[in-house]
């Protein structure tokens, strides 16, 4: 793919996503990107939009090799308001004993700031670890691929079973009237009666 063509290919895609980075002006063999926001970073952006357009690299690869890196500490998460911090303990404390699991992705400090303020607010309303003892600090997991939102999972067999915790509901609907959860998915790791919550950055 030659370079200008390559570099459509990303002003594209940024455009699409209302990123910082978008085409502002095409020729035939001139692209012109307008970028706000990232002054410090610009002297990183050029070397790595060089690099590949002088070692013919794929963009797509590019991409997805992008996408598995960690975020930094810029990365924007997920903000609980003082009136959502209110509900949640206040359905916490109607479920004192729930076991609960709070995980968000490896290197991830946006997401990890969150998971600690779900734990801070579970652990308040006396809910426990798998293993019975009290919430202390969330678990960093390794990743495929950045969360989104905050993501409810069940055991298994107590979903197929509609053996539901009795949390499970009302903290699924509480967080998606906060637009970051959907219904609740499952997974076999998770010991029955335990609800899991994959913490990650905004929707």
């Amino acid at each position: 793919m030659k370079g200008p063509a390559l570099l459509a290919l990303f002003a594209a895609a940024a455009s699409a996503q209302n990123l910082p980075c978008s085409l502002s002006a095409v020729g035939d063999d001139v692209q012109v990107f307008a970028c706000s926001g990232l002054k410090a970073q610009s002297g990183q952006i050029l070397e790595i939009l060089n690099r590949i357009a002088a070692d013919k690299l794929d963009p797509a690869s590019v991409i997805a090799k992008l996408a598995d890196l960690p975020r930094g500490s810029g990365a924007r998460s997920i903000t609980l308001t003082d009136t959502q911090k209110t509900n949640l303990l206040t359905l916490a404390k109607m479920y004192p004993g729930q076991k609960i699991a709070i995980v968000y992705p490896l290197n991830d400090a946006a997401a990890a700031k969150t998971a600690v303020e779900l734990t801070s607010i579970l652990s308040e309303g006396k809910w426990l670890n798998p293993d019975g003892s009290a919430v202390a600090h969330p678990s960093e997991v390794a990743a495929e691929k950045p969360f989104i939102g905050i993501e409810v999972l069940l055991n298994s067999h107590d979903l197929e079973d509609r053996q539901l915790p009795k949390a499970a509901i009302p903290l699924t609907l509480t967080l998606e009237a906060m637009g970051y959860a959907r219904h609740p998915a499952s997974a076999d790791d998770i010991p029955p009666g335990t609800i899991r919550l994959k913490v990650g950055t905004p929707p």
